[in-house]
């Protein structure tokens, strides 16, 4: 007699709840982990790579991502929360270009374990322990499951998430960068809505 296999349903963070989880972030640092993961689909390791000067503080600029461990480069946009936040945050740290810009209280710079310790840390503030696996890695998830829901391609999301990056190497080499990230904004600008925290709910 063959056994039934059911596949349980992976759990994706919907809106409200992720809204939930930033109300808990206390400090402007802990609400942009939670923004770049979110927002920019940033991996903690992709978080903690981050450099004072790197992000633009206009809303609706492209930037490029250096994933730490390997040095591929990609592509996100800076968004107006995250632009919001960044601009009190670097009042308060300071620093020169080229430096981290996470830090520990020490000045040193936070690493992707740390970035994730701290966003696991409001989640578990935050009380969603009815959200079975909610994790770090999940505001990831949940980025990508809006882009598949706002009807973007996957050839896009692979590519706004970092998980195909050599698009922009070939796009770069035809001559056409440029435009590519032109449409890069148009997308994230008519993906916001759905990944906005700052509303209370």
């Amino acid at each position: 007699m063959s056994q039934k296999i059911v596949f349980k349903q992976k759990y994706l963070p919907a809106q409200d709840d992720v809204k939930k989880v930033f109300q808990h972030a206390n400090t402007e640092q802990e609400c942009l982990l939670v923004l770049f993961a979110y927002q920019n689909g940033l991996t903690p390791s992709d978080i903690a790579g981050l450099c004072v000067g790197r992000y633009p503080l206009e809303p609706w600029q492209p930037y490029a991502v250096i994933r730490p461990m390997n040095k591929k480069v990609w592509y996100s946009v800076s968004t107006p929360e995250i632009v919001q936040y960044m601009q009190a945050y670097l009042t308060v740290r300071g620093g020169a270009k080229g430096d981290p810009l996470f830090v520990n209280k020490k000045g040193a710079g936070l690493d992707g374990r740390a970035v994730s310790r701290i966003i696991s840390t409001i989640i578990k503030r935050a009380n969603v322990g009815e959200w079975a696996g909610f994790s770090c890695r999940l505001l990831r998830d949940g980025f990508y499951d809006v882009l598949c829901e706002a009807g973007v391609c996957r050839f896009w999301r692979d590519a706004i998430i970092g998980y195909d990056t050599t698009v922009w190497h070939h796009w770069e080499l035809a001559g056409v960068k440029a435009k590519k990230l032109d449409d890069l904004v148009i997308i994230m600008k008519n993906v916001y809505p759905f990944v906005e925290l700052s509303k209370v709910v």
